[in-house]
């Protein structure tokens, strides 16, 4: 019994490895990144996924290692919400929560020409800040509360890593 133990346990531990080496991702079937063209990356940097597949349009991210705490994440709200946004009217921008439910939206073009991208349109209409862009057409904001912003306003996009 104790010689089945070992075996079970070293067959765990290496699976573990061969699993972090691949780049186990929390977008669909162990995806890393949804690239721009359609494509999905499994590489473990962002920096690295979607080269040669014109850029990431949606980072999910790496699973958490075996035993590490982590807050649980819904990988496919960005995807959704750029989804969304394919079917809105132009020049919107959209408020969600984190679990891609839209509970605001604006179509104003003469506001928007008065601001030079979308922080800060966000920043002096919203009093939104400590944003960072989370897809092609998406930001998420914490400050003050945990908001989600998407846009297709042309002048906005593409929007910035920040």
């Amino acid at each position: 019994m104790r010689t089945t133990l070992l075996v079970v346990g070293s067959i765990l531990v290496g699976s573990t490895g061969l699993a972090a080496q691949i780049g186990q991702g929390l977008g669909p079937r162990g995806a890393t990144a949804k690239c721009i063209n359609g494509k999905y990356s499994m590489s473990r940097s962002r920096k690295a996924a979607c080269q040669d597949d014109d850029g990431v349009a949606v980072w999910y991210g790496l699973a958490p290692e075996l035993g590490a705490s982590a807050a649980p994440t819904k990988p496919d709200v960005f995807a959704r919400l750029e989804a969304m946004m394919g079917q809105e009217l132009p020049n919107t921008v959209l408020r969600s929560d984190k679990d891609a439910n839209v509970t605001d939206r604006w179509v104003d073009t003469t506001k928007y020409a008065t601001y030079a991208s979308l922080m800060e349109y966000l920043d002096k209409e919203h009093q939104e800040s400590a944003c960072r862009r989370t897809s092609s057409h998406c930001v998420s904001c914490t400050i003050p509360s945990h908001r989600i912003y998407c846009t297709n306003v042309p002048q906005y996009l593409p929007l910035p890593a920040f």
